[in-house]
């Protein structure tokens, strides 16, 4: 083994090793961050692609829903692990179809899906999305951010030695942080400063450009008086210590149905809520394999092939 890697070149070596340190810094997130593992093999020539199969050899799919409940506080609902015969765009699409159609739901109440970046997944043409998207144009598609974050980092990595150093750093102050429950109050208490910040100083031309995104949602007549909508909320909210301390867009939403201004602002409401509802990791699915492995075995798949 000593022999071997004298063999290699100065080059091979540092190429090496940032693939590794790519691969050792991602694995840190997603554990730090209670975020799925990916390794599976998806570009078009893979026979893998978004595969998900337990001890039984099945192909399988699992359904997430994210809605915002009776409390005003999103939710994200594991319904089913679906049985398919391939990973085929349009076997999917007809799954998804029937699960939704034996729960008395439509595909056309759909706000948001989100997928790896499986080219099954997100095929322009004739991808899941895609197919979704055709019956329904308001199920805007997002590549899971956590996907995102790993392919970047992998590439980055592989390329650049000042990734190393940042990752070093970051490890450091996540160790440094955690370890202390006092400064985690403090990253919290930043973190609520940093939030009344932004959402004071929102942008109102983004939120008109987001909900026009819904045509289904918004009629013209609401399009065309939300910016003087959008001020008078502002104007409500500015004098009101009860959206003082707030803690994200999911208070925000708690607040407003709680003072009622969820009936004075509807429009404006309603664009908090579609913002909730817009997924932005897939990491509730990935567990949901997760729990699958650890309870479908291979002795208790041999207990029932059919199971």
């Amino acid at each position: 083994m000593d022999e071997n890697m004298k063999k290699l070149t100065k080059e091979k070596m540092i190429a090496n090793y940032y693939r590794l340190l790519g691969s050792v810094m991602s694995a840190r997130f997603c554990l730090e961050n209670s975020l799925p593992f990916r390794g599976h093999d998806e570009s078009e020539e893979s026979n893998s692609q978004d595969e998900s199969s337990d001890v039984s050899l099945k192909e399988q799919m699992a359904v997430v829903v994210r809605f915002v409940d009776k409390l005003w506080a999103v939710r994200e609902s594991f319904i089913r692990i679906i049985h398919v015969k391939d990973t085929a765009s349009t076997t999917l699409k007809q799954a998804i179809d029937d699960l939704l159609a034996s729960n008395q739901l439509s595909i056309n109440t759909v706000r948001g899906q989100s997928y790896d970046g499986a080219s099954n997944m997100r095929g322009e043409f004739n991808g899941l999305k895609a197919l979704i998207l055709k019956d329904n144009p308001s199920a805007h598609y997002i590549h899971c951010f956590a996907h995102q974050l790993q392919l970047v980092i992998v590439v980055v990595a592989k390329k650049h030695a000042s990734v190393k150093t940042f990752y070093e750093f970051l490890s450091m102050v996540v160790t440094t942080v955690s370890a202390s429950c006092k400064r985690e109050d403090m990253l919290r208490e930043e973190k609520r400063l940093e939030w009344k910040k932004r959402y004071l100083k929102f942008d109102p031309s983004k939120i008109l450009a987001f909900a026009k995104m819904y045509p289904d949602d918004f009629t013209t007549q609401e399009i065309g008086s939300l910016l003087g909508d959008i001020e008078s909320f502002r104007h409500t909210i500015s004098d009101d210590d009860n959206f003082e301390d707030l803690n994200g867009i999911s208070d925000l939403a708690r607040v407003m149905v709680e003072m009622g201004t969820h009936s004075s602002c509807p429009t404006v409401y309603r664009i908090v809520k579609l913002a909730l509802l817009l997924p932005v990791a897939t990491a509730t699915v990935e567990r949901c394999f997760s729990k699958l492995k650890l309870v479908k075995t291979d002795l208790h798949n041999r207990i029932a092939r059919n199971s």
